[in-house]
């Protein structure tokens, strides 16, 4: 999935995920987000690519999708 994400490259890609998500494991999900970190990074556009973790299960978040549109939109 990391490899699929680093397509989007190098426009910005933000996961958002759910602590308490037992859908997808944190496991998978960080290790595919550092895939694509990695990816972003040989882009030359490193922060264009995160990660959001909220506090409960598997749901959208939109304070931090939110943050990291607004983040992105004047750049």
């Amino acid at each position: 999935m990391g490899e699929i994400a680093g397509l989007i490259a190098p426009r910005p890609f933000c996961a958002v995920y759910g602590k308490k998500d037992d859908i997808f494991l944190i496991d998978g999900t960080q290790k595919a987000i550092e895939v694509a970190q990695k990816i972003y990074a040989k882009a030359g556009v490193p922060d264009n690519c995160s990660l959001y973790i909220g506090p409960e299960g598997h749901r959208y978040y939109k304070a931090g999708a939110w943050e990291f549109i607004l983040s992105h939109m004047n750049k």
